[in-house]
């Protein structure tokens, strides 16, 4: 006898947020089983009615055993802002559009801790700036390094879960 559990492995999450006095509105799906691997993927986005519009896609392949994990993303949108003085009156608005990639690595130092270090480049070109019409780019490229703290999964008989694509 071949039996198969089949998981539900896509997670939409939507999300609702107020900042700044703009209302936020948007929504994530998340795939916690990508190719039957346990590979994380990440797409989604939001809005601000107006004002900002933006995409994420990440792909995520998580550590195991001796073999770290590797994780890469793409961001990017259009920010619309208004710009006041330090008495904040009105000066102008400008508009903007950025781009960001990331890539990063990430370790189980133990099974409740992992270490995660990468780098992001960011693109941003801005235009309008107080009636100007003249675009501004800026590069830059930044270094993270983080630690999680999370509790190991485990099965229904108590034992960690592992699966055939874990052993390979």
């Amino acid at each position: 006898n071949l039996s198969l559990k089949e998981k539900i492995t896509f997670i939409p999450i939507p999300i609702v947020m107020y900042s700044n006095g703009d209302f936020y509105a948007g929504a994530f799906i998340l795939n916690t089983n990508a190719f039957g691997l346990k590979h994380l993927v990440t797409a989604g986005g939001y809005t601000s009615f107006g004002n900002t519009a933006s995409g994420i896609l990440y792909y995520q392949i998580p550590a195991v055993g001796y073999r770290p994990g590797i994780k890469v993303g793409i961001h990017g949108g259009r920010l619309l802002q208004e710009q006041a003085d330090l008495d904040d009156e009105y000066i102008g608005e400008y508009d903007s559009i950025f781009f960001r990639t990331q890539l990063a690595l990430s370790e189980n130092l133990t099974p409740w801790l992992t270490l995660t270090a990468g780098s992001t480049f960011n693109y941003y070109e801005i235009w309008n700036i107080i009636g100007n019409d003249d675009a501004n780019d800026e590069e830059s490229v930044s270094f993270f390094l983080f630690l999680f703290l999370f509790p190991p999964r485990h099965g229904v008989d108590g034992r960690e879960e592992s699966s055939e694509a874990d052993d390979q």
